[in-house]
């Protein structure tokens, strides 16, 4: 090619193949060019524009960056400049770039226009407000730029002037859709929620294909209680965008609070929310494992779109894992939203637990110490961390550890007495009172009971308040110590002052079991009714000829039912067992299980006697008594064993894979009650293994037990 007048046909070709498309054939065109002309503005200008649309924008701009400094005034290098560096989130320079433009052009509303929404994207909101105002200090009747200033205006929460912003927008263009969203926007952070739905529906009477918008729609919804009219505009969002993670991650919530508040209903503790009022707007047909299944369904899908979508979403899939079980996927959750978020202690309380129930308690505390590095005063974690220090034996520090129970709300709600005496603080109680009152549930108050001889031997006086089902129980067990049946009020006398100490039971251990010699080694300490117990075994015993009498119970009805499903067994699961010769297996389930039972019969042929003398929920001390009937008790970890074992009749407790804390780690025996044997679980879920290791023991139970019963000796 000779000189400047000969490149023009090659320029137009090029020219030509670059408008249809052909990029890399005027690619080379363009460089055979400035070859010839190295210092042709124009072609490095063309070239920028290729490499832009070859999504090599560092390309581009070095291209088009030199054509400026060979040309620098060209207007459409400047604009298309300034586009690449913003598509490239140089915002930065993409404003110093606007701002050489507004020096050519300085009354171009496009231009300061494109400025302001580079301003705004690039955070710098007080500067974007002035450059919008400007925009219309150029061009006042432009709908679209109003209402680009009401988003800034949101953005920097001055709500009153993002209102009016609005209403402009939609005063000039009444079909602003664009306008009303962000004037629901604004309704919606004041919290005036009627007038946000109003604005929203009015965005979809004017587009309504738009899934953004009924995804706010949802949120204010959500946010007002009405959870039925937030589940029905957030599926209409994903049937418009099924993509959009944050519906998929909304509607998760909205079953997660329903899920809390089951929860709460449950355990005793909602205390009058009335925001919780899924009764009335939902589908009550939603069970709690149908709410479970669609909650990890929705969540899994907002992570599937967004994979660090929310922490919180982690979180939350991660405790719907943990409630059904499903721990290692748990742990991983809980993993993804401390990788998003590490500063947020729950995350790292919730994953503490999932590694104790996964029998990783070791972890466990190592999880819960972090959780408490970022929140000290959390009671929660130290109650986490308490559990599993006695879960590994370490007494010492995990009683110190138990005593935040004290200062959990919900604990407190459920337990807290309130006296004005002083807590006793393990000082000598020579020549002095204490009140000891009884906390938890009924088999925690009959395991701490065993400590009440040691602090009667060293009190001068020893009072106890009960629950009036252990009443005659402990009266009879405990002669010397005063008992008084607990009221909603506390008892006057006590409330002058006349006791020197108090102490709830649960923390007496701290003082008196400070390692495992100190526990007492007494065999039994509860005492059960002598002639209801003869009268309870010789009507069991004429029932059958010279057969051993085994109680059996096989499920938990605590009130954290979570837990409780994982202690828990089904009775189709004690077929073998209950099919053992030489045995009259009686129930000792607590609640209304005579279906059950009846099912159980017509399935399989085996009776499983129902006492119907004995209600075990209203009467402890007919339970004590049938209990003390008994030759041998075979349950799950529930009161039944708890209060067996303080009988100190022979019991086998069956443990899931990763019991209690009282229970300890590999271990056949427990402290807390020497006539009891341990059964447990070798892995999560396992009970095949646990009736295949008690059913020999039971066959030579009978074989070595049966003969005295054969002979009459009862």
């Amino acid at each position: 090619m000779p000189k400047a007048t000969d490149i023009r046909p090659d320029l137009q070709k090029a020219v030509s193949l670059h408008q249809s498309g052909q990029l890399k054939q005027a690619k080379t065109i363009y460089q055979q060019i400035l070859e010839i002309e190295p210092g042709n503005a124009d072609i490095l200008h063309l070239l920028g524009l290729i490499s832009y649309q070859s999504s090599q924008l560092e390309t581009a701009i070095a291209l088009i960056e030199r054509a400026l400094d060979i040309s620098p005034n060209q207007l459409n290098y400047l604009w298309n400049l300034a586009k690449i560096l913003r598509e490239s989130s140089q915002f930065q320079k993409a404003i110093e770039v606007y701002h050489q433009i507004i020096q050519l052009q300085p009354q171009s509303a496009n231009v300061h226009y494109e400025l302001a929404e580079t301003l705004q994207i690039g955070g710098q909101l007080q500067q974007a407000v002035l450059v919008y105002q400007k925009v219309i200090s150029i061009h006042p009747d432009d709908s679209q730029v109003y209402g680009h200033l009401a988003m800034v205006l949101l953005k920097l929460e001055q709500f009153d002037k993002a209102m009016d912003a609005c209403q402009k927008a939609i005063q000039i263009l009444p079909e602003n859709f664009q306008a009303y969203n962000t004037l629901g926007n604004v309704y919606k952070k004041l919290g005036r929620f009627e007038e946000a739905i109003q604005a929203y529906r009015q965005v979809l009477s004017i587009q309504p294909k738009l899934a953004e918008t009924y995804s706010n729609l949802g949120d204010v919804f959500k946010e007002s209680n009405r959870f039925g009219d937030a589940m029905q505009a957030y599926q209409q969002a994903i049937e418009i965008k099924p993509d959009l993670a944050q519906v998929h991650a909304s509607m998760g919530s909205i079953l997660y609070q329903k899920l809390s508040e089951l929860d709460d209903i449950v355990d005793g503790s909602n205390t009058k929310n009335d925001d919780l009022v899924f009764h009335d707007t939902m589908d009550d047909s939603l069970t709690e494992a149908s709410c479970l299944e669609k909650v990890i369904q929705y969540y899994q899908r907002a992570l599937e779109l967004n994979p660090v979508y929310s922490a919180d979403v982690c979180n939350n899939l991660g405790v719907a894992y943990a409630k059904t079980g499903r721990f290692e996927e748990a742990i991983q959750q809980y993993n993804r939203a401390i990788d998003i978020n590490p500063k947020r202690d729950e995350f790292y309380g919730n994953l503490g637990h999932a590694l104790y129930e996964h029998g990783r308690p070791a972890e466990a505390m190592q999880v819960y110490h972090s959780a408490i590095d970022i929140n000290p005063e959390h009671a929660e974690h130290h109650r986490g961390y308490s559990h599993a220090s006695l879960l590994t034996g370490n007494l010492l520090q995990g009683w110190k550890e138990y005593e935040w129970r004290w200062k959990s709300d919900k604990f407190l709600a459920a337990n807290k007495r309130v006296y004005p005496l002083p807590l006793w603080d393990g000082s000598s109680l020579c020549d002095k009172s204490i009140l000891v009152w009884l906390e938890q549930g009924v088999g925690d108050q009959i395991m701490f009971a065993s400590l009440l001889p040691e602090l009667q031997q060293q009190a001068k006086q020893v009072v106890v308040e009960i629950e009036y089902r252990l009443f005659p129980i402990f009266q009879r067990s405990f002669c010397d110590i005063r008992l008084l049946i607990a009221k909603s009020r506390p008892h006057l006398q006590l409330l002058e002052g006349s006791m020197d100490f108090q102490s709830p039971v649960g923390s007496l251990a701290q003082w008196f079991l400070p390692d495992e010699e100190s526990f007492p080694k007494h065999q039994a300490y509860l005492k059960a009714c002598p002639k209801k117990t003869q009268k309870y075994r010789t009507k069991y015993q004429q029932l059958v000829a010279s057969k051993l009498l085994i109680g059996i119970s096989w499920k938990s009805t605590r009130a954290h039912k979570d837990f409780g499903r994982l202690k828990s067994t089904f009775l189709h699961q004690w077929i073998a067992l209950t099919s053992q010769e030489d045995c009259l297996f009686i129930n000792l389930q607590y609640g209304d299980v005579k279906g059950e039972i009846c099912e159980f019969f017509n399935q399989t042929g085996i009776s499983i006697y129902q006492d119907e003398e004995i209600d075990s929920l209203q009467s402890l001390d007919d339970f004590a008594s049938q209990i003390a009937a008994l030759d041998l008790v075979i349950s799950t970890s529930n009161t039944t064993v708890h209060m067996a074992g303080a009988l100190g009749k022979p019991v086998w407790t069956l443990l899931h894979y990763a019991s209690d804390w009282r229970w300890q780690l590999d271990r056949l025996d427990t402290p807390w009650y020497p006539s009891m044997t341990l059964y447990r679980q070798p892995s999560l879920g396992d009970w095949y293994s646990v009736f295949q290791q008690v059913q020999p023991d039971l066959k030579q139970f009978v074989k070595d037990n049966i003969y005295k019963i054969q002979m009459g000796d009862s």
